[in-house]
Parts: structure tokens; C-alpha cells; sequence
């Protein structure tokens, strides 16, 4: 009996020990457990760092984790990655703009999205995922993204006034330059800016003059099929030059390096049309009204296709590569919850401060409420079923550095097109020697 009894003690005295410790070890695992850190590399784009962060409370508490922003600028992006992967810095996921995927995954930085998360391509406008799109893979995802496309802004009561006609083809550009000169205007202003600026005025030449395959012919030139050189790429670098000759632009426009500057002389009245993205229609309409108006670059000559650069996915975000295995699936849910049609409704809300009727961005979730605004139905109607990518999300970035030199210095007068479309494929032809290859879609 009494042995009994003692051995009935022990076991009651066990049970109590390992309830006891297993009491601790849970309390102990809650209490330990830290959040997970996510560096979120971006380029500073949609919304400032306090917005940013209130929108991403709601992840961060439902899934015990803690969002550090680490901003860059577009044109920095690069250097910056590269100085941080060299020296170990934790980057988790990165938000781009898409011209920078290309460089990405051809490098291997980053991981296919659709092996963690579902993607509706049916979502978004057309062709918004295309650019980060291999092999069936989904590399980037537009978050907090609209869409933007070039155009040739005016101010319709000036033209008005003084009775001109907005030029539609180069020939009327000139004309006009020699008749607001003598009225006291510049016909049109550009910002020289970084490097990613007056490359735009390239790819718009181009791309009439290939009938608005920009794309195309860029691809087959990485691929070594067609040349820089090639007569086409030499007229679309003339025909910048003839706009500079027949003083198109202000006269101080090559050093123009802000765009704040450029905008300014338009919508004070100093310049009567600007080459501009839709990403400045809020800032340009805010000073304007209804004087705003847009309309296509004007044709080069009588074989020129309609044509524009748009954007359908800046920024967008991807997954480092280089982020061990068992943080991946968290990465890739915060990549959709900043992606989602909820999200880029609260952001366009944000910035418009709630009024949509003082919105002018055009969101890329189809689903997303936007503004019905006679501009931007025109830049929808028009821009959209004719706008192809960026180039300088297809070229390497070494030539689009070059290329913005040498127009810079064909504008300036300080070189013939024929010598800068040859220093701009030196530069490509070296890339090839070194071991470049282009990765098709």
C-alpha cells in the first residue's frame, strides 16, 4: 500500500514538472520570439517614408514582422545595390523601377514570385507584368504603380491667343519655334536631368521610324543582329539634332538638369509646349486648369508611326535572391499584399487627399477606382493601345550613360549624329567582348 501511494506521488509529481515546463517553455517562446526584420530597398517613388510605414502596420502586426525602408533615388539604384551587396548588407525585397529588372535577372538577384504567390495578370492592365516576365516566370510586380506615358503638353489658351497651330509634325515645330520667338516664347522645353532623360527623346524618334517596334529594334541590337549604326538609328539621332538647330527648345535646356525647372517655364507661359510624362499632369494641372492639354510627339516625317514610351509598372517590387529559404513565402505574402487592388486604392486615395476628381494618375489594377477627367481619357484612348516599354529597360545600362552623353553633345553641336551613334555601339560592342548576352522574353 504504502509503495503504492509513493509511486502514485512520483507520477503526479512528474505530470506536474513536465506541465510546468512546458508552461515555460511556451511562455518563453512568445516571449522570445522576435519579429522578423524585412529590409525593403526602394527607390523613393509614390509615397514619403511615414505613409509608407502606416500602410504597412497592418502586415507587419498579422505577421510579426518589422519593415525597414532604406530609400534610393532611380538614378542611383544601381551603384547603391551593388555597394550593398558587396558589402553584406541584408536586403529581403527591393522596389524598382522596372528598368532595372533586366539587370536583375540576368545577374540572378531575384526570385520567380508565381513559385510563392498566385498572380492574375488579368488584373492589370495589358502588358503591365510583360517587362519582368521569363519564361512564364513573374520576376517584379507593380505596386502603387500607374500608368505613365510621354506626350506633347500645351497650353491650349496661349495657342489660342496668339494663333498658332500645336504642331503635329516636325516641320510645324519649326515653324513654330521661328513664330514664338518673335512673340516672345519658346516653342518647347525639356530637361536634360540624369541619365535617363534625354534618352527618352531618342527612343520617341525611334520608334516612329520602325513603326513603333522601339522595342524590336533594340532587342535585335543586343542580341547583335542590328547596329546602333544602322541608318534608322542614325535618323532618329538627326532628328533630335534638327529640332536643337531650328531652336525648338529654350535656350538653356542642356542644362536644365531638374525637371522642376523645365515645368516651371511651361506652366508660367514661358514655353508653349513641354515633352513631358503623364507622371506631372497633377503638379502641371494644379497651376494650369483646363489651359492643359496633350497631344502626340509630332511625327518626323511623312513614313513616321504614331508613337509613344509609356510605363505600366514603375515601381514595382521584387525578392532578393540572395534571402535564405525560410523567409521567403513572407517575402513574396508582402509582395502581394503590397500589390493588391486595396493597396493601390488607399495610396491613389493619399494622394489626391481622398478627392478622385483631383487625381490624375491612371491606376494599373483594373479594378481600382480612378478619375474620369477628359485628359486622361484622351492619354487611355490614345497613348495606351500605342505605347511600348521604355527602351532603357531593354539596353544595357552602360549604353544608355553613353547615349545620353552623346546627345547631349549632338544637341550642343559638338558632334554629327553618324559619330554618336558609333561611339554608342563602342560601347555595346564592348559589352559583347566582355561576355554580354541578352536574355529574351
Amino acid at each position: 500500500m504504502l509503495v503504492t501511494l509513493l509511486v502514485m506521488i512520483m507520477v503526479i509529481n512528474i505530470c506536474a514538472c513536465s506541465r510546468s515546463s512546458t508552461q515555460v517553455s511556451t511562455s518563453s517562446d512568445t516571449v522570445l520570439k522576435e519579429p522578423t526584420k524585412i529590409v525593403f530597398f526602394t527607390v523613393a517613388e509614390t509615397l514619403d517614408e511615414d505613409q509608407m510605414k502606416a500602410q504597412f502596420k497592418e502586415f507587419e502586426e498579422s505577421n510579426n514582422c518589422e519593415i525597414e525602408i532604406v530609400f534610393t533615388s532611380s538614378s542611383d539604384f544601381k551603384q547603391q545595390y551593388t555597394t550593398m551587396v558587396a558589402s553584406g548588407a541584408q536586403i529581403d525585397v527591393m522596389g524598382i523601377n522596372i528598368q532595372d529588372i533586366r539587370y536583375l535577372y540576368d545577374t540572378g538577384a531575384v526570385l520567380p514570385l508565381n513559385d510563392y504567390i498566385e498572380i492574375d495578370k488579368s488584373k492589370f492592365v495589358e502588358g503591365a507584368l510583360d517587362a519582368a516576365i521569363w519564361n512564364d516566370n513573374v520576376y517584379a510586380i507593380p505596386y502603387g504603380a500607374f500608368y505613365t506615358s510621354m506626350g506633347l503638353y500645351y497650353n491650349e489658351r496661349l495657342f489660342n491667343e496668339l494663333g498658332f497651330n500645336v504642331p503635329a509634325t516636325f516641320e510645324e515645330f519649326y515653324d513654330l519655334a521661328d513664330k514664338a520667338r518673335e512673340a516672345g516664347y519658346y516653342a518647347s522645353t525639356f530637361q536634360a536631368g540624369n541619365m535617363y532623360d534625354l534618352p527618352v527623346l531618342y527612343m520617341l524618334c525611334l520608334g516612329q521610324l520602325v513603326g513603333g517596334d522601339g522595342v524590336g529594334n533594340i532587342e535585335n541590337i543586343c542580341m547583335g543582329k542590328a547596329k546602333y549604326t544602322d541608318e534608322v538609328n542614325v535618323r532618329a539621332m538627326q532628328a533630335l539634332a534638327d529640332l536643337a538647330a531650328n531652336g525648338v527648345w529654350d535656350d538653356g535646356f542642356l542644362g536644365t538638369t531638374e525637371g522642376t525647372a523645365a515645368m516651371a517655364l511651361f506652366t508660367s507661359g514661358q514655353a508653349l509646349t513641354y515633352i513631358t510624362g503623364s507622371w506631372n499632369l497633377t503638379s502641371m494641372k494644379s497651376v494650369m486648369g483646363d489651359d492643359l492639354k496633350v497631344t502626340y510627339m509630332p511625327l518626323i516625317d511623312k513614313t513616321a508611326t504614331h508613337f509613344t514610351t509609356c510605363a505600366k509598372n514603375c515601381p514595382s517590387i521584387c525578392i532578393y535572391s540572395g534571402v535564405e529559404e525560410s523567409k521567403r513565402q513572407l517575402l513574396a505574402d508582402f509582395c502581394e499584399y503590397i500589390s493588391g487592388a486595396s493597396y493601390q486604392q488607399e495610396i491613389l486615395n493619399l494622394r489626391c487627399n481622398g478627392d478622385l476628381s483631383n487625381s490624375f494618375d491612371i491606376p494599373v489594377y483594373l479594378s481600382v477606382d480612378g478619375n474620369d477627367n477628359e485628359i486622361l481619357n484622351y492619354i487611355k484612348e490614345n497613348f495606351l493601345p500605342i505605347g511600348q516599354d521604355f527602351l532603357d529597360w531593354y539596353w544595357p545600362p552602360e549604353v544608355n550613360a553613353e547615349l545620353a552623353s552623346q546627345i547631349q553633345a549632338v544637341l550642343g553641336g559638338e558632334t554629327t549624329a553618324e559619330e554618336a551613334m558609333a561611339a554608342v555601339q563602342s560601347v555595346q560592342d564592348k559589352l559583347f567582348e566582355e561576355g554580354y548576352t541578352f536574355s529574351p522574353r
